[in-house]
């Protein structure tokens, strides 16, 4: 079998994450109930509202791209590599491709490095553009919550009985991220951890959602803050793509390991699979100087397997 197009690396890495999976799926999403308008249906209409024509129903579900770091080193993360290889391999880049970028050893040249900084720095800025209106939406309704404006409520998975959420639920930083998944863990509401299936819905009162709405300053003036938001994510993007010495296991330098492979010796047969898991415990104890159990790489390596042969047969 031929090795797999670079553009597998997106499938290797796993699958999508939680904010699109969640957005890209509404025939999941629990109907409105009573006095209450489900978080994500309340803010898609409010950003239709706010935005007008500059709104799209995708924009929730953008999937960022992140800059490179600024300079190539040892200590670059692999993905980052493959990520640069994978945007020079493309035709009609300038750059004759690197398609003989099979041998781990082989890294781009300085100059490719700075022409693939370029290239994804400006498909990171149509990215950007494209989630902003979400981000501002998100944010005017999470600020309303915490004002007290906008009332907001839980459920669990399974259905039941409403559970008001106070406003000081809202009082945190980066509360807008909650309409990500539109989900809250009771137990631990202030969790930087992404709630998915075991989080409870989000819903709003319908009354209150209504009435912001009907406010007059939506229109020309989408987010008043906006040059803070800017800012602030601004930040999260230049500490994305610092770069800098990876942790002590940096698991998507041992996925692009598997993609180097499977790059060179194609969709392996059964026997080979089951090696494979070893094969790459015996690489991080060369690379790392310290390799993580059989046991820990199992369950990934399964995972980005799965993601490279769905893409294959597709």
């Amino acid at each position: 079998m031929n090795p797999p197009h670079n553009r597998l690396l997106n499938a290797l890495m796993g699958a999508k994450e939680p904010r699109i999976a969640f957005w890209m799926s509404p025939q999941n999403w629990p109907d409105d109930a009573g006095d209450h308008i489900f978080a994500a249906r309340a803010l898609l209409r409010l950003g239709r509202i706010q935005h007008g024509d500059n709104w799209s129903d995708s924009s929730p579900m953008t999937e960022l791209a992140w800059e490179l770091p600024e300079t190539l080193t040892l200590y670059t993360p692999h993905s980052d590599v493959m990520r640069a290889v994978s945007v020079l391999d493309q035709p009609n880049n300038g750059m004759g491709g690197l398609a003989s970028f099979g041998v781990r050893d082989e890294f781009p040249t300085q100059i490719e490095w700075a022409k693939a900084r370029a290239i994804i720095k400006q498909l990171a800025d149509e990215s950007w553009d494209r989630f902003m209106p979400y981000v501002y939406t998100a944010r005017r309704i999470a600020l309303a919550c915490r004002a007290n404006v906008m009332r907001s409520a839980i459920r669990a998975p399974e259905g039941g009985a409403f559970n008001e959420c106070e406003w000081h639920l809202w009082n945190l930083e980066g509360g807008w991220t909650r309409f990500d998944t539109c989900r809250l863990m009771p137990d631990a509401p202030y969790s930087k951890t992404l709630p998915t299936a075991d989080g409870h819905w989000l819903f709003l009162h319908a009354a209150d959602f209504d009435k912001f709405c009907e406010k007059k300053d939506h229109a020309g003036s989408p987010e008043q803050n906006e040059d803070a938001v800017k800012k602030e994510i601004e930040q999260v993007r230049q500490r994305r793509s610092s770069g800098g010495r990876p942790d002590k296991y940096p698991w998507d330098e041992m996925a692009g390991e598997l993609f180097r492979i499977i790059h060179v010796e194609g969709i392996p047969d059964y026997e080979t699979e089951q090696q494979l898991p070893r094969r790459l415990m015996e690489w991080a104890e060369v690379e790392w100087s310290s390799a993580p159990s059989i046991n820990a790489i199992k369950p990934r390596f399964a995972k980005w397997l799965a993601g490279l042969k769905k893409e294959c047969n597709a």
